[in-house]
């Protein structure tokens, strides 16, 4: 799967806005934490109970500041699904700054190619991105700076 949008901030702001905390509870409604020197990445999503809904895990394969982010061994969990892990993924967040702008090129794809039993989270999965992708997008055209 992968899914392409130019978004009117730089690049540095573009991962900033998928990697913390403070910006992901605006667009996402998730927790961040992102811990690139020990190669960790979690989204998690909480019920008004206080509950995990949803829990994304990964490990930070390379990561360099405003130009890409890579995953590996990204695990997806659904409370839905009795927490079963689906996965394992790759993941890569590319940043490409053009005129003031930035080309996000997000990619995601099964670590065993052979894995057939993934290709309908995928789809699902992609839906999803089809539905965040602009939130982000309006989020950082709408945000003034982010620390």
């Amino acid at each position: 799967m992968q899914r392409q949008l130019v978004i009117d901030r730089s690049s540095f702001d573009v991962l900033q806005a998928l990697t913390s905390s403070q910006h992901t509870s605006h667009w996402w409604h998730c927790h961040t934490r992102f811990d690139p020197e020990h190669q960790l990445l979690s989204w998690q999503w909480r019920n008004a109970q206080g509950g995990f809904d949803y829990i994304t895990h990964a490990q930070v394969a390379d990561y360099e500041p405003g130009l890409y982010l890579r995953l590996s061994y990204m695990w997806h969990y659904d409370s839905k699904q009795a927490m079963q892990p689906i996965g394992p993924f790759h993941m890569l967040f590319e940043c490409t700054p053009q005129a003031g702008q930035t080309l996000l090129t997000m990619r995601v794809s099964p670590m065993d190619a052979g894995a057939p039993y993934l290709h309908p989270y995928i789809e699902e999965m992609a839906a999803g991105w089809d539905e965040m992708l602009p939130k982000l997008r309006a989020y950082l055209e709408r945000t003034p700076a982010l620390i």
